[in-house]
């Protein structure tokens, strides 16, 4: 399982991130691994709770592709019309799976009406 160090960027894309910095989770914890890590596969699901703004989304599946990956599909949970739009305007051979389309996103970039704050809900913050 790895993960693109990406931070959410609310509307002011490009995302913050480490250009060439994966991280890999592994028994006990979590691992950083600097370059792309071999065996990464050519086949791979990009996961996220959400589909808002599309910034981090996309980021992280151009960090995928310069890493080699050849086939990538996007899985989340809600998404939001300007996140499709966004994500699918750099990455158009990207499928996208998702199990809602919320109506839009609001003035900070939330989804509407959405879950709440991923993050907080997993994390309990």
């Amino acid at each position: 399982l790895y993960s693109p160090s990406i931070a959410p960027s609310q509307f002011r894309p490009p995302p913050q991130r480490h250009p060439t910095m994966l991280t890999t989770r592994s028994t006990p914890g979590f691992q950083t691994t600097t370059g792309v890590p071999n065996g990464i596969g050519t086949e791979v699901l990009l996961i996220d709770p959400m589909l808002a703004t599309g910034g981090s989304a996309t980021g992280a599946a151009q960090v995928l592709k310069q890493a080699g990956v050849q086939s990538l599909r996007f899985v989340c949970l809600v998404a939001a019309p300007e996140g499709i739009q966004m994500f699918h305007r750099h990455h158009p051979e990207v499928p996208i799976y998702t199990a809602a389309i919320d109506r839009q996103l609001n003035d900070k970039g939330y989804i509407l009406p959405g879950l709440g704050d991923a993050g907080d809900r997993l994390f309990g913050t």
